[in-house]
């Protein structure tokens, strides 16, 4: 900011003494350098904030929609146990400790697997992170970018106007062809990351029904269980 300021003093300075005012038209030329790479990095923060919001919301989606799925397979199980004790009970059988063996072993796999499912949503959320640095070090890009446009001018300052401002245009341009791969570059990452997203929710889903897969194992086996507590 300072560069430029100093810039702008040099334009006061010297417009009355070069005709057509083309320092002016160098500083408007650093000017919308900096605009089109300051224009670039607020879009990139948006992307990264909306891509990151999308992840996340779908992460937490995916995860409650498999623990309310496996504490409705949970509570299906133990409600069809505490039946079959009630049924013990008015038989005069003591299956209460058999039971209790069997209702303990599903609550155990339940706490289990809701644990599987927090490993599940922390790697998604990991990886979405990770994937999200790419757009950090963009970002560092650009703000280098910045810095060298603020540098133009030291860089080309010369007591010959017209020496100066060639130098100015020249290296504004070498640097509005680095702006624009640099524009190139984030939309080629962006891409990827959209795309790697949807493989890591993928992954996730797979994970979830993992967990939910072992726990119906057992939940199922807990009907057999049950059953053999109620034989004479």
């Amino acid at each position: 900011m300072k560069l430029f300021i100093f810039f702008c003093f040099l334009v006061t300075l010297c417009a009355a003494q070069w005709p057509g005012n083309s320092l002016q038209q160098a500083s408007e030329a650093v000017k919308k350098a900096k605009n089109s790479v300051q224009t670039i990095l607020s879009d990139l923060n948006r992307s990264k904030s909306s891509i990151k919001r999308d992840a996340e919301q779908k992460i937490y989606s995916y995860q409650t929609q498999s623990a309310n799925q496996m504490l409705n397979n949970r509570n299906f199980i133990l409600n069809y146990i505490k039946e079959k004790r009630e049924e013990a009970n008015k038989s005069n059988k003591n299956a209460d400790d058999c039971l209790d063996a069997v209702t303990n072993k599903v609550n155990n796999a339940y706490q289990k697997e809701y644990s599987s499912l927090n490993q599940c949503k922390n790697q998604a959320m990991q990886s979405i992170e990770a994937e999200l640095q790419v757009l950090d070090a963009q970002e560092i890009i650009g703000k280098n970018l910045l810095n060298e446009l603020d540098r133009v001018v030291l860089d080309c300052y010369n007591s010959n106007t017209m020496q100066m401002v060639n130098c100015i245009f020249i290296k504004v341009g070498y640097i509005n062809q680095k702006i624009r791969q640099y524009e190139q570059e984030i939309s080629q990452a962006i891409r990827q990351i959209q795309n790697n997203q949807l493989k890591i929710l993928s992954m996730q889903a797979s994970c979830n029904s993992n967990a939910q897969s072992r726990l119906q194992s057992v939940t199922s086996q807990a009907i057999y269980d049950t059953t053999d507590c109620l034989k004479d």
